[in-house]
């Protein structure tokens, strides 16, 4: 009784003689399903123009399709005079998890940030000469204020968020010199690390350990495997649902071999946490975040349809389309809380993408992606 098995189910039914002819709904109850991989999609799973496949949410059912997983066997302890919860993550501790987000009842939670309101500036940038507009050759070291930058727990798991002009660059901490106020990054900026007024950006820090003092706040030790939450004065362990995301895709709807997946209906589903961050080297995109994917992926996808869906907790986009996908439509639905934005389509000749093991050229052929976003 999960989605996967539906779909595999689906597939024998279809694969009796006369089966492709008879159209095919799957209701799904009422619920949180947690996925354990990818749900993917192939063209034998696929419809036809008279005889769709539709995944639909039961009558009078809201279920919830999770990249993320459940959080259980807390204890309560203290944290500096505070209320605490912590957890042992083994997964996260052997390397093999790690998440950015934190979810409490449904809404999403803050790591700790300094300064706590505001932002610090840099003060020099280290002697690396000046970039202008040579996007993407920006800085790969600055300088800081006395106090603004420590060696804290686990620095190299600090995030620095830098503002610039209309984008904003993220950076991890390659090497930090107290003493002489300097911090080296794995990557280099995006920008010359100067605003409009030629003044050094600014720049906040996240997911400082020694910051965590301020209820709704959480701390991920990866080195130590252990999560820390600070919960609000009215939550108790009992009534408190806790989700941290774990795939970085939820749903892919993938051609093969030359051959579609169409007409795929999924009606009335929302889906939820996606857990994706940005490789040591890269420190974002100059524009309209086009390096960074959707929780749902259509690739090489012909005439499906998300009708009345919700995608939100997602670090990403909510849905992508690439190239070689044609006529899908997204409508009356609602995208929200997600980390780059709500529908991104064609991107790939940015990202240098590949369809079906072929890089993209202006001489392959390829179908127009014709997609659909509407009351949205």
């Amino acid at each position: 009784a999960t989605l996967a098995g539906a779909r595999d189910a689906t597939r024998r039914l279809r694969a009796q003689p006369g089966g492709l002819c008879c159209p095919v709904t799957v209701q799904i109850a009422a619920g949180v399903y947690e996925l354990d991989e990818t749900l993917r999609f192939e063209p034998r799973d696929g419809g036809t123009d008279a005889c769709p496949v539709r995944y639909v949410a039961a009558p009078g059912a809201a279920p919830v399709i999770s990249g993320g997983r459940r959080l259980t066997g807390w204890r309560e302890t203290d944290h500096n005079g505070l209320r605490c919860w912590c957890v042992d993550l083994p997964e996260v501790a052997a390397g093999n998890w790690n998440f950015t987000r934190l979810y409490v009842n449904d809404a999403p939670r803050l790591r700790p940030r300094l300064p706590k309101a505001g932002f610090h500036r840099f003060t020099g940038l280290a002697g690396y000469p000046e970039t202008g507009d040579r996007w993407c050759q920006g800085p790969d070291r600055a300088e800081f204020a006395a106090g603004e930058i420590r060696q804290w727990h686990n620095w190299q798991d600090v995030e620095l968020v830098s503002y610039q002009l209309w984008f904003d660059t993220h950076h991890r901490f390659k090497a930090i010199d107290e003493a002489a106020r300097t911090v080296q990054f794995y990557a280099k900026s995006l920008g010359s690390l100067k605003d409009e007024r030629g003044e050094f950006a600014r720049y906040f820090v996240e997911n400082v350990f020694e910051a965590l003092d301020t209820p709704g706040q959480w701390y991920l030790d990866r080195a130590a495997g252990r999560l820390c939450y600070l919960p609000l004065p009215d939550e108790r362990l009992e009534t408190t649902v806790i989700v941290a995301p774990r795939l970085s895709e939820l749903l892919r709807l993938q051609g093969e071999a030359g051959e579609r997946v169409g007409h795929l209906h999924f009606e009335n589903l929302t889906f939820a946490h996606q857990q994706w961050e940005l490789p040591l080297s890269c420190s974002g995109y100059i524009q309209a975040a086009w390096g960074v994917p959707g929780a749902i992926i259509l690739e090489g996808a012909e005439r499906c349809v998300f009708y009345g869906c919700t995608v939100t907790h997602v670090n990403g986009y909510g849905i992508e389309v690439l190239a070689g996908s044609t006529e899908n439509v997204v409508a009356a639905g609602a995208i929200h809380d997600a980390g780059a934005g709500g529908v991104k389509i064609g991107h790939e000749s940015c990202r240098y993408a590949t369809v079906q093991g072929t890089a993209l050229r202006e001489d392959v052929a390829l179908p127009a992606l014709a997609t659909t976003v509407a009351d949205c």
